[in-house]
């Protein structure tokens, strides 16, 4: 009888291991161009701020990994948390600038927001940040979201409806001819429990 009892201790540790939670899904990398950033951006004095719109349509890179999230977690992610943040400049696209401190001439912030970042009502985090940046990059920036910090934009963030911006002080004035298209390079980790 003990010994029975024994191995049937042994079957229901070794069968338990093979019974895993589901998740954590990483993402590929996700490259959203904050296009034609320019003197129009510029408000108030020595901030350059825009925001470009992220859905879940077919094809797009967001919406792709949470269709691969759902998948693996059975349901929709619980939370989200960064896992990089970088900045490009796509030096082709741009006019009047060619590396990344022609505009941005300090601290600059990349957040995450329910509405268009001038929209007094919407809710941002900052997902990451860097006291400077320089050269074309991909520049790493630091100060990377948690998942507590990213928890009151969930709805958004599995419905593919949000924004990605770019604010960075500079020495541009409204006055300025330039334009400059900023790539958000970004990797996230989506939480089944």
């Amino acid at each position: 009888m003990r010994i029975s009892a024994c191995v049937g201790l042994l079957f229901v540790a070794l069968i338990l291991p093979a019974c895993s939670d589901p998740g954590p899904v990483d993402s590929s990398t996700i490259t959203i161009t904050v296009n034609s950033m320019n003197q129009s951006d510029i408000d108030p004095p020595g901030i350059l701020e825009k925001d470009e719109n992220i859905s879940n349509e077919t094809g797009n890179p967001w919406g792709e990994f949470i269709k691969a999230a759902e998948s693996e977690c059975e349901s929709s992610p619980r939370n989200f948390q960064m896992i990089s943040v970088s900045l490009a400049l796509d030096v082709a696209g741009s006019q009047e600038v060619s590396v990344l401190e022609d505009v941005i001439t300090g601290g600059v912030t990349v957040y995450f927001a329910s509405t268009r970042g001038s929209d007094a009502d919407a809710v941002r985090v900052n997902v990451a940040s860097a006291s400077s940046v320089s050269g074309v990059g991909p520049v790493p920036l630091g100060n990377l979201a948690s998942a507590s910090d990213l928890r009151v934009l969930r709805e958004r963030l599995v419905g593919g409806d949000f924004h990605v911006g770019v604010r960075a002080n500079t020495n541009r004035t409204d006055n300025d001819s330039f334009s400059a298209d900023i790539r958000v390079i970004f990797r996230t980790r989506a939480h089944c429990e």
